[in-house]
Formats: structure tokens, sequence, C-alpha cells
């Protein structure tokens, strides 16, 4: 086979040999001679083969996969993850990645109950924020998804949880028929037929609120010294655990009696824990007992 005596000027550089493209690292090589089918090209170094030929091998494929299918619109879907995408179908993507990422906020306002006071709602925004502070996630007892009970963002049905543990727990929690009506008299859930899910896209329905008088009821203690107590704790301890003598100090300073500090305290369920030389109080990370999680 005879060497071809005009090198184009863009292949002298290349190695003249594959064992000079082997010692030099590069991927390609060029000897000169023609390959079976003709072809004066170079070859590559990884599998020997003319670079021509794996050319002509793959525009083939592509047309016997261009004459297979429908149209040139089903070849373009087709083959839509080799090339660059249409800025058009691009934007179109991203905006339903968005609006699937907004379906949690959509749920979370939709479960929300009217009469939801401003202190249980900066308790659970406290809650979440010490679940990212510590790598871990909030979570519902009952799903929002549960195929039984439609889930309730409430403080009653949240939890702070590790993320594995949350990937396990899913929306499987199991629950009789006794469980069902204890979940709904907490404020944790309601029932699917009480939520209007016609024309929406994954249950994300509004919920007929009429038919749980006790979400409708105003708080009584709105307005009152006991609601400036239980907002001034989750306020004081919405970064995490502070001292209790430095929380009574404060209170103290802002107008708020001990007394009423410690019912507030109580009814938000914070934790008392002595570490150290005292004592410390901190929102709490669990679920109560009326919950009874399986």
């Amino acid at each position: 086979m005879n060497k071809s005596t005009n090198i184009p000027d863009d292949l002298t550089s290349l190695p003249r040999s594959w064992g000079e493209a082997k010692v030099a690292g590069a991927k390609r090589y060029f000897t000169g001679k023609p390959c079976k089918r003709g072809h004066i090209a170079p070859k590559w170094t990884c599998d020997r083969k003319c670079t021509a030929c794996s050319t002509e091998k793959n525009w083939a494929k592509r047309l016997a996969k261009m004459e297979s299918t429908e149209s040139t619109e089903a070849f373009w879907n087709a083959d839509a993850k080799k090339r660059k995408r249409d800025p058009i179908r691009r934007l179109e993507s991203e905006r339903e990645r968005n609006r699937k990422r907004q379906r949690p906020k959509q749920l979370r306002v939709d479960r929300r109950p009217p009469n939801q006071s401003p202190e249980e709602r900066r308790g659970i925004e406290a809650l979440d924020q010490q679940a990212k502070a510590h790598g871990m996630v909030l979570d519902h007892v009952v799903a929002f998804m549960h195929p039984r009970l439609a889930g309730l963002h409430t403080l009653a049905n949240v939890q702070v949880i590790e993320k594995r543990a949350n990937l396990r727990k899913h929306n499987r929690l199991e629950m009789t028929d006794a469980d069902v009506e204890d979940y709904i008299r907490a404020g944790m859930a309601v029932r699917w037929e009480d939520v209007d899910v016609e024309g929406t896209k994954g249950r994300c329905g509004k919920v007929d609120w009429g038919k749980y008088p006790q979400h409708c009821k105003k708080h009584p203690d709105e307005g009152t010294a006991l609601h400036a107590a239980k907002m001034f704790l989750l306020d004081t301890l919405r970064e995490g655990a502070r001292p209790s003598k430095d929380v009574a100090d404060v209170a103290y300073r802002q107008g708020i009696a001990y007394g009423t500090l410690r019912q507030a305290k109580q009814e938000l369920g914070v934790q008392a824990y002595h570490g150290g030389a005292m004592w410390f109080w901190k929102l709490r990370t669990y679920v109560p007992d009326a919950t009874r999680q399986t």
C-alpha cells in the first residue's frame, strides 16, 4: 500500500505511527497510507480505525434512524439528549420544573387552617430553620398525599427527622379506623372527600373547612398576655436553645410575667434540659404523644 506524498498542512503535526502516538499521548496519528476503503485520513489511536470511516458510519446510522421515524420532528425529539436543546423547549422545561418546585409551597398554603395563629406559624418556621441548621428535614406525620387522609400543615402534624428516615417513611403511615378519627380530632389531617381535587394535579385542592369547626374558631388567647408570651418565646428560641434564666430576664424587661411565660412554654411544648451548670430552653423537635407515630 503506497503512502501519499501530498500531506495536508493540518496533518503534518500528527505522529506518523501508532507507536509514536502512544508515546506522545495523541488521540490521532497519520501514516499517509489509505485505509481499506481508500480514505487517506488520520486514524484513532485507541482502536487504530480510520476517522473518515467512523464519520461515514455514524452518519449512516443517523440517516437510517431518521428514515425509520415518521417525521424529521420525531427524529430530533428522539435525539434531543445528544444535541443542544432548543431554547424555547428549554424555557418550557424550566417553567415546568419551577411549577413542580412551587407545588409543595402551594400545598402548605392549601393545608393551612384558616384559624392558624401567628405563633403557630412562627413555631413551624422555627422548627424548619432548626432542621436545616442540623442537616435534618421538617416532616409531616400524616403526609399530604397519604392514601387515607390529607395531612395538614399544623404544629401538631410536623416533626424534625433525618433525611434518610424521611425517605423511608414516605407516606406509608399505617393507621386503623380509630387512628383516623384520632388524627382528625387532633387537627392533623382531614378526609379526602372534603378536599376539592377536581381539575388539579396531584391533589392540590382546597379544603372544605366548614366541615371542621375546630379549624374555623378564633383562638381565645389572641391579643392577650399569653399570646404575647408565645410570640416572644418563638422569636427568642428561633435560632436554637438559650439559657432559661436569660429568657426569663428578657421577658421580665418586656413586661411578661414569669407565670405567663411558664404557661406559654407548656402550651408550645418548649423543652427544658440541664446542660452543665444551667438550664436551657429549646423548641420541641419531637412528635407529642397524641400523634402516636407508627
